[in-house]
């Protein structure tokens, strides 16, 4: 197998990954969700229901990743 192969192959396998899990990153309208603070100087996108599971535990305890 030739190194162009080899970098074909990782490619794809990476493609197939995104592909499985790219509901985890954009919403159906292919946005990124939109960015909820959990700490004072870090920022993530998350999904709705997880945005609020973890606004729901930073109100009880702090915010944990």
């Amino acid at each position: 197998m030739t190194h162009r192969q080899e970098h074909r192959q990782h490619r794809l396998a990476i493609e197939k990954i995104y592909q499985e899990q790219q509901h985890r990153y954009y919403d159906k309208d292919g946005m990124a969700y939109p960015l909820v603070k959990v700490s004072k100087t870090h920022s993530v996108a998350l999904p709705p229901a997880e945005a609020a599971k973890l606004s729901q535990s930073s109100d009880d305890e702090g915010v944990r990743i």
